[in-house]
This record gives C-alpha cells, structure tokens and sequence, in this order.
C-alpha cells in the first residue's frame, strides 16, 4: 500500500486528488474511500493504485489522520 495526502476533493463531483509520498498525483473517486467517508484536503491516506482511463487511480482508500485546522 501507498501513503499520500489529499489535495483537494469536490464533493458536489465526488472525485479529487492525492499527492503520493512517492511524488506522483493519483485521481480518486469517492466510491474507492473505505466507509464512505468524505476525503479533506489534507487528509492523510493510504491507498493501493489501478490502472485508470487516464493515468492510476488510488483504490482501496483509508483515512489515516485527519488534517489539523487553525483555532
């Protein structure tokens, strides 16, 4: 499995992207977060990666640590 963190989601559109601890991007779509869970940006993930119509695509997504907000 991969690591990366979410860098921007449109949940009106229900896809966005993730930016892989190994520098590449990764398009991931809502049905591929495990629970059903809305992606954040800045959320940590981990994910396994699928050939997709237009480059790989991170499936099998898992929430590791939600992002940290200014108080």
């Amino acid at each position: 499995m991969r690591h990366g963190t979410v860098r921007w989601f449109n949940r009106q559109r229900g896809f966005g992207s993730v930016a892989g601890d190994d520098g590449r991007e990764y398009l991931v779509h809502e049905r591929a977060v495990e629970g059903g869970f809305p992606l954040d940006a800045g959320m940590r993930v981990q994910f396994n990666v699928a050939p997709g119509e237009h480059g790989d695509i991170a499936v099998d997504v898992k929430i590791l640590l939600q992002p940290t907000r200014a108080r």
